[in-house]
This record gives structure tokens, sequence and C-alpha cells, in this order.
């Protein structure tokens, strides 16, 4: 996909970003996330968090007390995807990521994607 001209920011990378992160969710999980929200803190953390992101099947072996197997399937997958999350986030932003952050949480679910934004060239 062709980089925007010029390079996204304030609300429309956050906006841009909310669209990438919830179309990746929906192609490897077969659903959207019930919420999304991406915030640029301070010009340089994209934080992304998405809500409703558990599966029927992640619900269902947390019931059967197996969260730690359902956490390291989710931590495994995000691990897995961080090099096409990052590419997008520097593709719509026009800078390089210089770190990436993941984490999920069962009650409510959610996950969050942080990105910590090089500064934008001169």
């Amino acid at each position: 996909m062709v980089a925007p001209e010029p390079p996204l920011g304030g609300v429309d990378l956050q906006d841009a970003v909310c669209r990438s992160m919830a179309a990746f969710h929906e192609s490897y999980h077969h659903r959207r996330p019930l919420t999304i929200e991406c915030r640029l803190l301070s010009d340089g953390l994209l934080a992304c968090v998405m809500g409703g992101v558990s599966t029927e099947a992640g619900t269902t072996m947390i019931a059967l007390h197996r969260k730690t197997m359902v956490q390291e399937s989710r931590s495994a997958f995000q691990v897995a995807m961080q090099d096409e999350f990052i590419s997008e986030v520097e593709r719509l932003s026009g800078r390089h990521v210089a770190m990436y952050v993941c984490d999920s949480h069962f009650a409510p679910g959610l996950e969050i994607e942080l990105f910590l934004l090089a500064p934008a060239a001169a």
C-alpha cells in the first residue's frame, strides 16, 4: 500500500491507525474489535487500545481455567505480528518506530499496542 503524502499526524494518524489495527484484527480473528481508540501522546507515543477482543474459543478456555494458555497464545500472536503492525504505523506516520510494546488483559478483554515514534525528520 502506498504511503500517504504527506505523512499523517495528529487526529488523521490516530484515525488511520485505528482503521488499520481493526482491519488486522478482523483479518486474523475473523471479527472486528468491539471498540478501538488510538491516541498520539506528546507527539511520540502512539497508544492503540482495542476492547472486546476475546474470541469464543478464548472465553471458553478461560472458563476452563486455561487462562495461561490463552495469554501465551495472545502474546505469541502479537509478537508474530509486530513487524506488520510496525510497518503500517511507519507507513502512515512517515516516522520510524523506535520501540513497540504490547499486552492483553482478560476482564475486560483488552489489547494494547504502544508505538514509540522517533522524532519527525526536519
